[in-house]
């Protein structure tokens, strides 16, 4: 379950499809398209965070700053982009 707050209204939804109609309108349209492939694992996660992303935008950035959100995101930028830390490096 997916909770969002909108105009200082809590809303619950069930869906992520839920979601995204709730927020049309709110978020530029096709902001959040990614045409690349991921494995599994960082499909979830980029999904995951994608979703909360929206939810929080839509809700006035009410229960975290948006500089905050960003620097989550920037932390991940960098981690993404650290040399390798063990003996498999990265091809």
């Amino acid at each position: 379950m997916f909770s969002l707050t909108i105009d200082g209204v809590e809303v619950f939804c069930d869906t992520p499809e839920e979601v995204r109609e709730l927020v049309k309108g709110r978020v530029p349209p096709g902001m959040f398209v990614f045409t690349g492939e991921l494995p599994d694992d960082l499909a979830d996660a980029y999904e995951s965070m994608k979703l909360a992303v929206m939810r929080h935008h839509a809700g006035g950035w009410q229960e975290i700053s948006l500089a905050n959100c960003d620097h989550a995101l920037q932390v991940l930028r960098n981690l993404a982009h650290a040399p390798p830390t063990s003996e498999k490096r990265a091809r």
